[in-house]
């Protein structure tokens, strides 16, 4: 009998090890782009009674929590935003780099 070609084991790792960077990437890709937009939002200084305001900040509360904890966060720099809001889009900026020149190493 004639069976179909399968993957094989090392073909449904290989395809198990995609599906799992695109998740990671996808999910990256959210948390970045939530946390821009709350700087976007509150450098342009947007109520808080809107309710994209209301939505982004709740979104992004839990991730900015930490940082609002340390000695200096509570200054507004421009607009509503301020020191944890630019350090968040910062640190998810440098990540990234932080990924690249780890691959150019080890490569």
């Amino acid at each position: 009998m004639n069976a179909p070609p399968g993957l094989g084991s090392r073909g449904t790792e290989v395809l198990r090890s995609q599906v799992a960077i695109e998740v990671v990437l996808t999910a990256y890709a959210i948390v970045a782009a939530l946390l821009v937009a709350r700087l976007v939002v509150h450098m342009l200084a947007i109520p808080r009674w809107i309710w994209t305001r209301s939505t982004i900040d709740a979104a992004t509360q839990m991730l900015i929590l930490p940082l609002t904890l340390l000695p200096g966060a509570s200054g507004t720099i421009v607009g509503d935003a301020t020191l944890p809001d630019f350090t968040a889009v910062g640190t998810m900026a440098l990540v990234p780099l932080v990924l690249i020149a780890r691959s150019h190493r080890a490569g």
